[in-house]
């Protein structure tokens, strides 16, 4: 069943979204119009005049708030309101200047770099590297202390951000260059005569523009708190001027006496600045999966997904992918280093099909191979192979191959070799038993997967492009990404040729990895169509997944997965809650042929180490459509017994 949620949901219908926009709906009316806000008799004074002199003759400094001063009045009579109302002008004005000017400087030197390359790019980034291993707060304090000196304005303080805060938005812009550049429609443009600025107007710059724009809202806030920080440490705005952060620090020698001075101001500090995070969270989870893209710029929604956030020097991450993701990675320097690529495919009406999986361990000398065929009758053909290699050029081991023929939009996977055929699959939990007892057949595959879908998922780096630090015992993989895809080909097993005209999903990862450094997981691939399916997965209790509508993909905010057991622990069905931003899905699934696997291993102080995975295809129903897919869940082994938390 699905519930639509309505249009207002893309993103508005986010309670953090409708936060954002209701904060900074007061702060922008403060700041344009203080007048409507402050209401003033006529012929009065300035809201920001002050008088320590009442009418009656007495003193009116550091009054409590009243019905004559709501918020108070400060050491020089000040009404406090009055200020902070004014004060947001200053404020916003030096967030979104110095946002405005830094990303507009940001582009267009990232641009330069990507698309001229040589000189040029080693300049920008050199340049860039030496101006983001300043640390903004110390750099803001030299050029405004040193530089500028005197009586310091909005401008100066507007010009210092941008002179530090450019490079980020150039490494962003940059990438998105470098990535779009070679692509088809970048060729067709200068076949028709387009020139280069004419290019990059039109082609490069759009295709940056949701990036960007994430991550420049998010400045605003940013840079409107790092202003106060400024003003408070008396390097900011100086007296006659007024904002948030030159308040707070003139209130700060009356803090313990009248602790409104402090507290009103920085409630509309704290305001503007969460508003501003929260509409570049909401912008960037938008523009991270979804919306179906312009023809245009189809390439570049598959090519490219990234979420910036925070500033250049903080630990937060941004999503890449790129084009050369889709080819073998120079290994790290760890011994568990892999680098994998698995595809699934199946036909939707007879229920029958398989899955591939190549992971290239070059550090440890070999590959992981695994063949699985669902055979009709619920008999699966199964071979797991550890085959030698000697480099990460290519997936091509043991007789399996996966070429990558259009990056993010065509694959071919080919198999030639030997395949167990078991009428009994759960004869797999003894794999020796299993491969020894029961036949083995020849087993040709040759399909070719096209992308239907946007591409989900990436590389973490940070917003400068460098990697977080993993710790490779425990790490799982650094980068990862899946895709919905039409099938077509043939997969033969001894005389039985099953021929594929579906639908399937495929999924590459690289990096680090233990298959022990996750507690459990339940990941479930689905396609219903070729507009519709789903990855649904819960990793250790956390949520996560997509829906496929369209051609475009939804994120997963919330899901429940509920499954039934057999006596050995394997899944039998399932029912899933699943809601995105636009709907409500139900979803049931029964499994139609499991294979349970297992890995193990010896951990550095001696511990046996088992993991154990079910296979099973699996036939999904979501509002009267049927579709089919996979469940595989993954449990730790413990004491004899999966540690997920559902297993009964």
């Amino acid at each position: 069943m699905i519930r639509e949620r309505g249009p207002w949901l893309e993103p508005r219908g986010r309670a953090g979204f409708r936060v954002a926009i209701a904060l900074l709906a007061i702060v922008t009316v403060c700041a344009l119009v203080p007048q409507w806000v402050v209401r003033m008799e006529p012929g009065a004074p300035s809201p920001t005049a002050c008088s320590l002199r009442a009418a009656d003759g007495g003193y009116q400094d550091r009054l409590p708030p009243s019905a004559a001063h709501w918020f108070g009045t400060d050491a020089q009579g000040c009404d406090v309101f009055s200020r902070v109302v004014h004060g947001a002008r200053n404020s916003l004005t030096i967030g979104v200047g110095a946002t405005v000017l830094s990303t507009l400087l940001g582009a267009a030197l990232g641009t330069a770099a990507g698309w001229r390359g040589g000189w040029v790019d080693a300049l920008v980034r050199r340049v860039g590297d030496v101006v983001l291993g300043v640390p903004v707060v110390v750099g803001l304090i030299l050029l405004l202390s040193v530089l500028v000196g005197g009586q310091r304005t909005a401008t100066h303080i507007v010009l210092a951000f941008t002179a530090l805060l450019w490079p980020t938005v150039a490494r962003i812009t940059r990438q998105v260059t470098m990535a779009i550049k070679p692509q088809p429609f970048i060729e067709a443009a200068r076949a028709v005569g387009a020139g280069d600025v004419s290019i990059c107007l039109r082609h490069v710059l759009p295709n940056a523009l949701p990036t960007i724009a994430a991550y420049a809202t998010t400045m605003v806030g940013l840079l409107i708190g790092t202003e106060a920080v400024l003003s408070f440490l008396g390097v900011g705005l100086q007296s006659p001027e007024v904002s948030w952060g030159l308040m707070i620090d003139t209130a700060q020698v009356d803090y313990a006496t009248a602790p409104s001075l402090v507290l009103f101001p920085g409630v509309f500090l704290a305001a503007a600045v969460a508003g501003f995070i929260l509409l570049g969270e909401a912008l960037g989870e938008r523009g991270k999966l979804g919306g179906a893209p312009p023809p245009r710029r189809r390439v570049l929604s598959r090519a490219l997904a990234c979420y910036a956030w925070g500033m250049a020097q903080s630990d937060e991450l941004i999503t890449v992918l790129l084009p050369e993701d889709e080819y073998t990675h120079q290994p790290d320097a760890v011994e568990n280093y892999n680098e994998s690529m698995y595809l699934n495919a199946f036909d939707v009406e007879r229920e029958v099909g398989g899955w591939f999986r190549l992971g290239n361990r070059v550090n440890q000398g070999y590959a992981e191979l695994s063949v699985c065929v669902y055979l009709p009758g619920g008999r699966v053909a199964f071979v797991y192979a550890r085959p030698p290699i000697e480099s990460n050029d290519a997936m091509d081991a043991g007789g399996l191959s996966i070429e990558v023929v259009r990056p993010f939009e065509e694959l071919r996977v080919r198999y030639s070799g030997k395949v167990c055929v078991l009428d009994e699959p759960r004869q797999m939990a003894d794999p020796r038993t299993a491969f020894k007892q029961n036949p083995w057949a020849a087993c040709e595959v040759d399909l070719t997967y096209r992308g239907v879908s946007p591409m989900y998922g990436g590389r973490r780096v940070r917003p400068d492009g460098s990697e977080p630090e993993l710790d490779a015992e425990q790490s799982f993989a650094k980068a990862h990404y899946e895709q919905h895809c039409a099938v077509t080909g043939t997969i033969q097993v001894g005389d039985e040729v099953l021929v594929i005209d579906g639908l399937g999903l495929r999924d590459k990862s690289w990096g680090p990895r233990h298959w022990q450094a996750i507690d459990w997981y339940r990941w479930l691939p689905m396609t219903f169509a070729p507009d519709f399916g789903m990855m649904i997965s819960v990793v250790s209790g956390r949520p996560g997944g997509m829906v496929l509508v369209g051609d475009r993909y939804d994120l997963i905010r919330e899901c429940t997965i509920e499954s039934d057991w057999d006596d050995d622990g394997y899944q039998t069905g399932m029912r899933c809650t699943v809601r995105t931003d636009h709907a409500t899905y139900e979803v049931t699934g029964s499994v139609l042929s499991l294979i349970p696997l297992r890995n193990r291993r010896t951990a550095p102080d001696g511990t046996e180490l088992m993991t154990r995975i079910t296979e099973a295809m699996t036939r999904f129903e979501c509002d009267g459509r049927r579709g089919i897919g996979m469940s595989e869940y993954l449990d730790q082994i413990v004491d004899g017994r999966p540690v997920g938390p559902d297993v009964r």
